[in-house]
Protein backbone atom coordinates (compact mmCIF):
# COMPACT_ATOMS: atom_id res chain seq x y z
CA UNK A 1 0.00 0.00 0.00
CA UNK A 2 1.53 3.40 -1.50
CA UNK A 3 -0.69 6.65 0.43
CA UNK A 4 -0.27 7.47 3.81
CA UNK A 5 -3.02 10.22 3.87
CA UNK A 6 -3.09 10.77 7.15
CA UNK A 7 0.38 10.68 9.37
CA UNK A 8 -0.64 8.80 12.66
CA UNK A 9 -3.07 6.45 10.60
CA UNK A 10 -2.87 3.49 9.02
CA UNK A 11 -1.49 3.38 5.25
CA UNK A 12 -4.44 3.78 2.94
CA UNK A 13 -4.83 4.12 -0.83
CA UNK A 14 -7.44 5.70 -2.89
CA UNK A 15 -9.46 3.20 -5.16
CA UNK A 16 -11.91 4.08 -7.37
CA UNK A 17 -14.76 1.31 -6.26
CA UNK A 18 -18.18 0.87 -5.97
CA UNK A 19 -19.29 -0.88 -2.79
CA UNK A 20 -22.71 -1.78 -1.77
CA UNK A 21 -23.43 -1.47 1.87
CA UNK A 22 -25.69 -2.87 4.62
CA UNK A 23 -27.17 -1.83 7.97
CA UNK A 24 -30.16 -1.85 10.03
CA UNK A 25 -31.97 -3.11 6.81
CA UNK A 26 -30.66 -0.30 4.84
CA UNK A 27 -28.82 -0.99 1.82
CA UNK A 28 -27.41 1.53 -0.67
CA UNK A 29 -24.39 1.85 -2.60
CA UNK A 30 -21.23 4.27 -2.19
CA UNK A 31 -17.93 4.79 -3.56
CA UNK A 32 -15.22 3.82 -1.46
CA UNK A 33 -12.59 6.19 -1.58
CA UNK A 34 -9.70 4.83 0.39
CA UNK A 35 -9.32 1.36 2.25
CA UNK A 36 -6.68 0.11 4.76
CA UNK A 37 -6.50 -2.74 7.13
CA UNK A 38 -8.04 -0.35 9.88
CA UNK A 39 -11.02 1.18 7.89
CA UNK A 40 -12.23 2.95 4.85
CA UNK A 41 -13.80 6.38 3.96
CA UNK A 42 -17.20 5.38 1.66
CA UNK A 43 -18.31 8.97 -0.63
CA UNK A 44 -21.01 10.17 -3.13
CA UNK A 45 -23.41 8.42 -0.77
CA UNK A 46 -26.56 9.31 1.02
CA UNK A 47 -26.54 7.33 3.44
CA UNK A 48 -25.93 8.64 6.85
CA UNK A 49 -25.58 5.64 9.69
CA UNK A 50 -25.14 6.72 13.23
CA UNK A 51 -21.18 6.57 14.58
CA UNK A 52 -21.31 3.08 16.21
CA UNK A 53 -23.69 1.47 13.60
CA UNK A 54 -22.48 -2.00 12.77
CA UNK A 55 -22.10 -1.93 8.88
CA UNK A 56 -21.29 -4.33 6.01
CA UNK A 57 -19.38 -4.18 3.03
CA UNK A 58 -19.46 -5.73 0.13
CA UNK A 59 -16.55 -5.14 -2.68
CA UNK A 60 -16.26 -6.41 -5.91
CA UNK A 61 -12.50 -6.62 -7.58
CA UNK A 62 -13.44 -7.44 -10.77
CA UNK A 63 -16.72 -7.25 -12.82
CA UNK A 64 -18.38 -10.79 -13.50
CA UNK A 65 -18.42 -11.75 -17.26
CA UNK A 66 -21.65 -12.76 -19.16
CA UNK A 67 -23.08 -15.93 -16.99
CA UNK A 68 -20.06 -15.64 -14.79
CA UNK A 69 -20.86 -15.55 -11.12
CA UNK A 70 -18.32 -13.60 -8.55
CA UNK A 71 -18.40 -13.43 -4.85
CA UNK A 72 -18.23 -10.25 -3.16
CA UNK A 73 -16.04 -9.81 0.12
CA UNK A 74 -17.60 -8.82 2.79
CA UNK A 75 -15.92 -6.64 5.64
CA UNK A 76 -17.53 -5.93 9.02
CA UNK A 77 -17.07 -2.97 10.63
CA UNK A 78 -18.17 -0.07 12.62
CA UNK A 79 -19.39 3.87 11.23
CA UNK A 80 -16.38 5.66 12.66
CA UNK A 81 -17.43 9.44 11.50
CA UNK A 82 -19.08 11.74 9.18
CA UNK A 83 -18.15 13.32 6.21
CA UNK A 84 -19.72 15.93 4.32
CA UNK A 85 -20.75 13.57 1.93
CA UNK A 86 -20.10 10.30 3.17
CA UNK A 87 -18.78 8.61 6.40
CA UNK A 88 -15.73 6.30 7.47
CA UNK A 89 -15.69 3.20 9.09
CA UNK A 90 -13.39 1.45 10.83
CA UNK A 91 -13.11 -2.59 10.43
CA UNK A 92 -13.85 -5.06 13.23
CA UNK A 93 -10.94 -7.09 13.20
CA UNK A 94 -8.29 -5.66 11.20
CA UNK A 95 -5.66 -8.82 11.50
CA UNK A 96 -8.48 -10.95 9.65
CA UNK A 97 -6.48 -12.49 6.36
CA UNK A 98 -9.09 -12.40 4.43
CA UNK A 99 -9.56 -8.24 4.64
CA UNK A 100 -6.11 -7.89 5.09
CA UNK A 101 -6.00 -9.99 1.52
CA UNK A 102 -8.88 -8.25 0.12
CA UNK A 103 -6.77 -4.61 0.58
CA UNK A 104 -3.38 -6.10 -0.79
CA UNK A 105 -5.66 -7.39 -3.73
CA UNK A 106 -7.36 -4.02 -4.27
CA UNK A 107 -3.98 -2.06 -4.07
CA UNK A 108 -2.57 -4.26 -6.55
CA UNK A 109 -5.32 -3.59 -9.06
CA UNK A 110 -5.27 0.29 -8.33
CA UNK A 111 -1.40 0.61 -9.12
CA UNK A 112 -1.60 -1.25 -12.40
CA UNK A 113 -4.67 0.72 -13.33
CA UNK A 114 -2.52 3.91 -13.12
Amino acid sequence: MADKTNEGRADRFPTPLQVFCSFERVEGVATLVNISYTGALLENTKMRPEVGTPIKLYVYLKPPRAFEAVAPSELFGVVARHGPSGFAVEFADSHDPELRQMVDDAAAIVAVSR
